[in-house]
């Protein structure tokens, strides 16, 4: 992967990190398995109750929030034990 391409990962990890410290609230799911249309109900739904939704890969999660000594450990040993 190139230099550029990771420091856009990272920037984008970042963001989120910053949302996360700023949230009142935040929920991790493993959205494995849902179909297409199941995908699209839920964004419109959480859009509509003014709920952000994101999907980031684990492993730049992971590695960026480690750095940031953001990673709650039951967070990072959920995301180790079902994510894999």
């Amino acid at each position: 992967m190139s230099e550029a391409i990771i420091a856009k990962k990272a920037e984008l990890v970042d963001v989120v990190a910053e949302k996360m410290k700023a949230a009142a609230s935040i929920v991790v799911v493993d959205a494995r398995g849902l179909t297409v249309e199941q995908d699209t109900v839920l964004r419109r739904e959480l859009r509509g109750n003014e709920v952000e939704y994101k999907v980031i890969k684990k492993t730049q999660s992971l590695r960026r929030a480690a750095e940031k000594k953001l990673v709650l450990k039951i967070l990072h040993l959920y995301l180790l034990d079902h994510l894999q």
